[in-house]
């Protein structure tokens, strides 16, 4: 089992590769097999089974256009092998601009996150922002 320091470490290092745009090291970050659950439009869950399915959902966002800044505000190790990430992000395209909090509830097994969990403040922003240019 990871230490808090070391789960802590791992949860900003796969924050850190999402702000860099860095696919490649977030996917190393993530279990073959992972869960996530990830807020929708409509303030529901959508599920998404397996890194790579999470990998295109995250692909298809276009980070690199936008480039976003996440302050990570708090981290919270709860049951061992959980921690607690809250996050405020900011963000702009086009005419477009999104200031949203989430928070992830990170499930990591040896060395990797197994479960992502995360819910948003303003899920319908978020979502309208984050697709396609109008």
């Amino acid at each position: 089992m990871m230490n808090q320091s070391a789960e802590e470490a791992l949860a900003r290092s796969f924050i850190g590769a999402f702000v860099a745009c860095d696919l490649d090291a977030m996917a190393r970050h993530l279990s073959p097999a992972m869960r996530s659950e990830i807020t929708n439009a409509d303030g529901g869950v959508d599920r998404v089974d397996g890194r790579d399915a999470f990998m295109a959902r995250i692909a298809a966002m276009n980070v690199a256009a936008v480039r976003p800044s996440i302050t990570i505000t708090q981290v919270l190790r709860v049951p061992p092998g959980d921690v607690l990430v809250m996050l405020e992000i900011e963000a702009a395209r086009d005419t477009r601009t999104l200031h949203n909090f989430a928070a992830l509830l990170l499930t990591i097994r040896d060395g990797v996150i197994d479960t992502y969990r995360m819910v948003e403040a303003k899920p319908a922003e978020s979502a309208a922002f984050w697709s396609d240019p109008p």
